[in-house]
């Protein structure tokens, strides 16, 4: 195939890329997001009160224009929309489903209107849908009544609002702040297991814990907890206690240097156990075995890791005893070379959607 260049001129693009701060899954996806954008043009880029940690793990180029003040982003985007055309490109990741959401959406409307009639597009590129209620989908479905394009994260929420493609996730793509320097196939040995638990949900129970601890020891694999969420903090001081095993807190590190020292450890694991989306993405794309493995039911991993064609990669073990946990990992600890091939496609499918979106944005311009 051809490679389809972006158009001859440049022009403005607009990007609301606001996240959770202390989450470094939320600067892998946006990083890769942005990278992509680039080439359009100059970058205007709504971070609101994001820290100063936050945006330079974005690795912005010298011309992006950052913007705290959402009123003064939307002036610059509608008085370059006045003029000509311009990129708007919501923001990625997880779509809330809930009142606050749903009115912030609507307000977007005229503002959309004005950059489609000028001949820009609006596209919302990367999300899934948090939850999937049946009350105000008439009103968020008239929200996106102006996009060009939308692409989902996960197939669930695509089916659920009836429009638009599947994508994955653009964490998937992006291959840390080292890139392009970093190689894509660690060639050091696998000796860890990468342990990343939230905070915000019961602790797994005895058997899932004793069933870590039987794999680690059949398999000759040492138990890492680490913290890729600062808030998981905690979480992880109490699983590294429990499983007797290495801790890798987040503490005083900036969010590009413990984003390193994460990607480092995922590239010695032969497994990654959480159930944090992004942990999973990251240890997926430094070639370590993803498994969200719950003693409780769980909705979104595993349709997120379908997108990216790697099914399977989420199991609920409630009611099993350590022995049977333990045998599921080493299930998973054998689809190494699955995940190695998955990973080749999914970074193809990521330059797909690269590609499409040039051949969007200058058939636009053209027409």
């Amino acid at each position: 195939m051809q490679p389809v260049e972006h158009p001859g001129h440049k022009l403005p693009v607009f990007v609301w890329c606001t996240g959770q701060d202390d989450n470094i899954g939320d600067v892998v996806l946006r990083r890769r997001l942005l990278d992509e954008l680039r080439p359009f043009g100059t970058l205007h880029i709504f971070l609101a009160d994001a820290s100063v940690e936050f945006v330079q793990a974005l690795s912005l180029a010298i011309d992006d224009v950052v913007y705290e003040d959402h009123e003064r982003w939307k002036a610059t985007l509608n008085e370059a929309a006045r003029r000509g055309p311009v990129l708007s490109i919501g923001k990625p990741g997880e779509l809330q489903i809930d009142r606050i959401a749903l009115r912030r959406a609507l307000r977007r409307l005229l503002m959309h209107r004005r950059v489609v009639r000028n001949g820009g597009l609006v596209l919302q590129l990367g999300i899934g849908a948090r939850s999937q209620p049946r009350s105000w989908m008439s009103l968020f479905r008239l929200a996106f009544r102006y996009h060009q394009q939308v692409l989902w994260r996960d197939p669930q929420s695509q089916a659920h609002f009836g429009f638009g493609a599947v994508m994955p996730d653009w964490g998937f793509g992006d291959l840390g702040p080292k890139r392009p320097a970093a190689p894509l196939e660690a060639t050091g040995p696998r000796d860890l297991v990468a342990i990343s638990m939230r905070g915000d949900r019961p602790i797994p129970g005895r058997p899932w814990l004793d069933g870590v601890k039987a794999f680690c020891q059949e398999s000759g694999l040492s138990p890492v907890v680490v913290t890729q969420v600062r808030r998981d903090g905690e979480r992880s001081r109490v699983l590294a206690h429990e499983l007797g095993s290495y801790l890798v807190d987040w503490n005083d590190q900036t969010h590009v240097a413990q984003e390193l020292r994460l990607r480092d450890i995922y590239a010695r694991s032969a497994l990654t156990i959480s159930d944090r989306l992004h942990v999973l993405i990251v240890g997926f794309t430094e070639g370590s075995v993803p498994l969200c493995m719950l003693d409780r039911a769980e909705h979104k991993v595993g349709r997120h890791f379908d997108a990216a064609g790697y099914p399977g990669a989420s199991i609920d073990v409630s009611g099993q005893a350590a022995g049977e946990i333990a045998r599921h990992l080493h299930a998973a600890h054998a689809r190494a070379a699955e995940v190695a091939a998955a990973r080749l496609k999914v970074l193809e499918r990521i330059g797909e959607v690269g590609r499409d979106l040039r051949r969007l944005v200058a058939a636009r311009l053209a027409a």
